[in-house]
């Protein structure tokens, strides 16, 4: 008796839904072949990623046993190799039980890749620790992103609820970011490069630097959702915005004009005394006109 109405389960899904997505298991094979290939790439994406820091960190210490500097710099030393420090620390803190690995992977890589790249050119181009500061900080909000994803860190959840607003504002803070910090570093290789020449086309260059960054970001997050689909919802993070992108290069531009309006004045002296510190000749940037 009520055999009609008995559904048997197969699992969680009843025979109703079962022949809904298809009889022959089609749905459920691929649903999970896709699971499984993303488990295996996230894992594999995070051991290459272990290692590229561990690389880096060994390259790093590595040159700066192999070349010796002068003992003016070792405090210099020591101020990075805390920040190194900090930086692994927030980088492992971020990797415990994020939101998805897949996320976490592509919010954290920018981060990871420059931390790889100043290891490997430290004893070639040492930048100001003001410099090196605000990367870390940069990373900082990238990995605080990767973590929770940037449309759900519970701080700016909470803004949102307090203000009465519709939307979690943490991306915009990222992207905030994303003109402020290279800005400073594009203005800092510019100058002490000598890049440049004619000094009033350096704000000008800086600023095209951070939009040229945001732009390929914003394009980097247009192929990873054509090739990864609803995957990538959580790394977009446009949260129903149809204008989300537009504010993200806003947002830069943003961080990119402050950073030379209230920074320039207090990069330059971090400069000259980096300068002074490795007993090289000062730049032409720092000379004032009458010598």
């Amino acid at each position: 008796m009520g055999g009609n109405k008995r559904q048997k389960q197969c699992g969680n899904v009843t025979e109703k839904e079962w022949a809904s997505q298809g009889s022959s298991g089609k749905w459920h094979e691929r649903h999970t072949g896709n699971r499984k290939l993303r488990i295996s790439l996230t894992n594999l994406i995070i051991g290459v990623t272990i290692t590229l820091v561990v690389a880096g960190l060994s390259i790093g210490a590595a040159r700066s046993k192999t070349k010796q500097r002068r003992v003016v710099v070792f405090k210099v030393d020591r101020y990075v190799c805390f920040l190194s420090v900090v930086f692994c620390a927030i980088l492992v803190w971020s990797a415990i039980g994020p939101k998805d690995y897949f996320t976490w992977m592509l919010e954290v890589a920018p981060g990871v890749a420059g931390f790889i790249v100043l290891a490997v050119t430290y004893q070639r181009f040492r930048f100001t620790n003001f410099v090196y500061t605000l990367i870390l900080l940069h990373c900082a909000v990238l990995f605080v992103g990767g973590h929770y994803t940037y449309a759900e860190v519970p701080l700016f959840d909470w803004i949102r609820d307090f203000a009465g607003g519709t939307r979690n504002n943490y991306d915009k803070v990222g992207h905030f970011a994303q003109g402020f910090v290279p800005a400073l570093i594009g203005r800092e290789l510019l100058l002490r490069l000598q890049v440049v020449k004619n000094r009033s086309w350096t704000n000008f260059f800086v600023i095209s630097i951070a939009l040229a960054i945001s732009a390929i970001y914003e394009l980097i997050e247009w192929w990873t959702a054509v090739l990864t689909g609803e995957a990538s919802d959580a790394f977009l993070g446009t949260q129903g915005y149809v204008w989300d992108t537009q504010s993200d290069m806003l947002w830069a531009l943003i961080g990119a004009l402050t950073a030379i309006t209230l920074f320039s004045a207090y990069q330059d002296g971090r400069m000259t005394g980096l300068s002074a510190g490795m007993a090289v000749a000062r730049p032409s940037w720092a000379r004032n006109d009458k010598g």
